[in-house]
C-alpha cells in the first residue's frame, strides 16, 4: 500500500515496494521523496541519518541498481580476472577451499 506525503501543491504516493523496504521509517521516505523532486541528496542530509536509516538507505540503493545491471558496466580488469581464474581452473593449477577453510583464512587475514 503506497504512503501519502503532502509535497507543496500535491500529494504524493510513495511507491509501494520503497514502502514495504522502509516501514515505519519516517525520515527515510521524506528523504527519499525530496530527492525525487529537489534532485540529489545532500552528504549533510546522509549524515543527519542514524546507522539504520544510511542502511536502509544503501539497500535502496543497491536493490534499484541491481534491477537494471546491465545498466552498470564492469570494469575491463573483472573479466582479465576471471578469464585467469578460468584458465588456472582448466590447467589444473586451481586451488578450492571448504568453507571452514575459507573462514579460517578470511578470520587470520583480519587478525
Amino acid at each position: 500500500m503506497p504512503i501519502k506525503f503532502l509535497t507543496p501543491g500535491r500529494e504524493v504516493l510513495l511507491d509501494a515496494a520503497l514502502a514495504q523496504q522502509s516501514p515505519g521509517n519516517t525520515r527515510l521516505a521524506p528523504l527519499l521523496l525530496r530527492r525525487q523532486f529537489c534532485g540529489m541528496i545532500q552528504a549533510a542530509e546522509i549524515e543527519k541519518m542514524s546507522l539504520d536509516e544510511r542502511l536502509q538507505t544503501m539497500e535502496l540503493l543497491w536493490a534499484s541498481l541491481a534491477r537494471t545491471p546491465d545498466a552498470v558496466p564492469s570494469p575491463a580488469w573483472h573479466g582479465e580476472v576471471l578469464a585467469a581464474r578460468m584458465a588456472k581452473i582448466e590447467r589444473g593449477e586451481a586451488k578450492f577451499l571448504t568453507v571452514p577453510e575459507l573462514k579460517e583464512r578470511l578470520q587470520k587475514a583480519t587478525r
